[in-house]
Parts: structure tokens; C-alpha cells; sequence
């Protein structure tokens, strides 16, 4: 957590193996540095990199299924505004139909009330 730009550590404790304490003071002496920093680095790569990637791969996603959408409407970018309360109108099961007859894109084709 940052806080008026210092950025806080906690302490924490965790248990492990002697295999696993051992492997880390092996780096840490070849490395030179200390075995915190070593699982903060750790953590770093693991946890936090890994948490950027998958938000990356997210975005991704979106930018795929946004430069995917068609509304087959001429007129969408200088009637946006009513081509969205068109939609608003629509019932919930006919939202995302915008463009085809008888949805949010086409309010000819609705039936009064």
C-alpha cells in the first residue's frame, strides 16, 4: 500500500519446508541479496505480473468482441443517441439485437402496447 508516496511493508510469517528455506539462502548468498527479497521478487513475478497479464488478456478480449459488433445502421454515428434509448426501450431479452428487425435498432417493427 503507498501512502503519501512511502510505500508500507507489513511482516508477515509463513512456513517452509527445509528444502525450500534452504533453496533460498543458496540464491540469496549466490545473488547477494537478502532471502525477503528474493520472495518479494517472487511475488512480484508470480502474483502481481501474472494479475497485469490476465487484466492485458482481458482487454484484449473486449477490444475483440467491441471490433466484432456490427449494428447493420446507417445512421449509428449521427443517431447514436436515439438508437440508444431505442435500446433502453427494448425489454431485457431483446437487448443486444440492435440493427434486426423489431429491436433497439428498428422500433418500426415493434407492436404498441
Amino acid at each position: 500500500m503507498v501512502s503519501k508516496g512511502v510505500l508500507r511493508v507489513e511482516r508477515i510469517h509463513v512456513r517452509l519446508t527445509e528444502l525450500e528455506l534452504h533453496a533460498l539462502r543458496r540464491m540469496s548468498r549466490q545473488e547477494g541479496v537478502s532471502v525477503a527479497h528474493i520472495i518479494r521478487r517472487g511475488v512480484d513475478d508470480q502474483v502481481l505480473r501474472a494479475s497485469a497479464s490476465d487484466r492485458l488478456a482481458h482487454l484484449e478480449r473486449l477490444r475483440e468482441r467491441v471490433a466484432s459488433f456490427r449494428s447493420n445502421l446507417d445512421d449509428l454515428s449521427t443517431e447514436h443517441d436515439r438508437h440508444l434509448q431505442a435500446a433502453y426501450d427494448q425489454p431485457d431479452d431483446m437487448r443486444g439485437h440492435v440493427g434486426n428487425p423489431g429491436t433497439a435498432g428498428d422500433n418500426t417493427a415493434r407492436s404498441s402496447p
